[in-house]
């Protein structure tokens, strides 16, 4: 699940829908997240990052497309899956220079806190560490 772009949404509230573009025998090339408005009314925003690897199952990583929305440069997503007893283990990091860098390390930790909780509410399992630096 967690490495299907398009069920981001499926555990991220934030998300609306996401696009896939595929590349022929190689997997995804990018994804572009859109995003629900953050205000009841109002737009939601597009955001697009290119895979610079992916392998089912073990995870991927990708970058930001530059200049983007949440105003990142140098960016690095890095997923990786790995078996545990009873489970997984995923481990979400992410790389990046901001312009207003604790704004972003705040957002990126409340996001990556929402992706965890439905999933460990589907899959059961415990968020094991959530580190900000």
């Amino acid at each position: 699940m967690v490495g299907d772009f398009s069920r981001l949404p499926e555990y991220s509230a934030g998300l609306e829908v996401i696009e896939v573009t595929p590349e022929e025998g190689k997997g995804p090339r990018k994804y572009i997240c859109h995003f629900n408005p953050l205000e009841s009314e109002g737009d939601g925003f597009v955001h697009r990052e290119l895979v610079r690897w992916y392998e089912p199952n073990v995870g991927f990583a990708s970058v930001a497309e530059e200049p983007n929305v949440f105003g990142l440069s140098k960016s690095l997503s890095l997923v990786t899956l790995e078996p545990a007893p009873g489970g997984t283990t995923v481990t979400w990091e992410q790389y990046y220079d901001a312009s207003d860098l604790e704004m972003n390390k705040a957002a990126f930790d409340q996001a990556l806190a929402d992706i965890a909780t439905p999933l460990v509410g589907r899959f059961g399992g415990q968020i094991v560490e959530r580190h900000v630096e």
